[in-house]
């Protein structure tokens, strides 16, 4: 389902009920949303009318969402017999499948990042992995290995890579050459990827028993507060936003906390506001119901994806406080 940013429905597509669209972030190619399925369909939506541009069936098995290169997909593809995966490109001008890349470990920890020139990836082995896109060599440009297995994807800023693993630590990798600069004990397993942002002194994940945890970013940074979040969402979201005076006025917070913020999911039908210095919850919001998959801020509103009554996801807007 697509949205205008004034909430309305401009278009849909039903797969067929044997296929199941992929997890991940779809690339947008020019005007074309791009949308692949477990099963080796990629099918190639006009943004604004969904009229089915091209679509083209492989006999692969996909594993999570592709990434665009220019004017190439890479898709993650799972290799026969389960313990391997490869990277698999397609020319978007011929939709001609190139020669595979890899083969790599299996379970894959999450979708891989895309940063600048890399593509980095973790395992359920305790492996993290970078290769560079532009070269698209078998051979990695580096791999780490931790002290036990990772359970989701990693993130990155500036030049440095950020991941949970299974023995609640925080590891902290160099970007350029997968040396390990710092590792941050939270106590119990970050479930979610980490959330760094640029001048946010305080990264966050959500755990393994449902609580929200913050980390002290700097180096040699330790755990810095850990909050309930309530009914544990099967969304797994949270983000991080930075908010002014003015816009916890117009929210009706009784906090003049200003600055950086984290929100997530929280009892069944909320998103909590958190503030990140102490850990202390600001305001909810009540979306009326379960937020799905995610929510992000697009123009004036933040969107959530809501699973109603009938079990459909559906889009649905809540008013915004001006951010700075």
């Amino acid at each position: 389902r697509v949205f205008n940013l004034e909430g309305e429905l401009i278009w849909s597509f039903q797969l067929p009920s044997e296929l199941k669209f992929l997890k991940g972030t779809w690339p947008i190619y020019g005007s074309t949303l791009i949308a692949a399925t477990e099963k080796g369909t990629v099918y190639a939506f006009d943004l604004n009318s969904g009229l089915l541009v091209w679509h083209t069936k492989s006999d692969n098995h996909f594993l999570y969402a592709p990434i665009l290169h220019e004017e190439t997909l890479l898709f993650f593809t799972e290799l026969p017999g389960g313990q391997k995966w490869s990277l698999l490109p397609m020319n978007l001008r011929t939709l001609e499948l190139k020669e595979a890349i890899g083969p790599f470990d299996l379970p894959l920890s999450g979708q891989p990042l895309r940063s600048d020139d890399l593509l980095i990836f973790a395992n359920q082995t305790g492996h993290v992995t970078a290769i560079d896109i532009e070269k698209l060599a078998a051979k990695p440009k580096w791999t780490a290995v931790g002290s036990s297995g990772f359970r989701n994807s990693p993130n990155e800023l500036n030049d440095r890579v950020y991941i949970g693993n299974e023995d609640g630590l925080v590891v902290v990798y160099d970007e350029r050459n997968g040396k390990k600069l710092n590792e941050i004990d939270m106590g119990s397993t970050p479930q979610t990827p980490i959330r760094v942002k640029e001048s946010s002194p305080i990264g966050v994940a959500i755990d393994n028993t449902g609580g929200l945890i913050g980390f002290e970013v700097k180096m040699g940074g330790k755990k810095a507060w850990r909050y309930g979040l309530g009914a544990t969402s099967t969304a797994q979201v949270v983000e991080l936003y930075q908010l002014s005076f003015h816009s916890l006025k117009k929210l009706n917070f009784t906090s003049e906390i200003r600055g950086w913020t984290a929100w997530a999911p929280c009892q069944s039908s909320h998103v909590c506001i958190i503030d990140l210095k102490k850990g202390n919850i600001l305001h909810r919001v009540d979306v009326g119901g379960p937020v799905a998959s995610k929510f992000a801020f697009s123009g004036d509103a933040l969107w959530v994806d809501v699973k109603d009554k009938d079990g459909i996801y559906l889009k649905k807007l809540v008013a915004r406080p001006h951010t700075d």
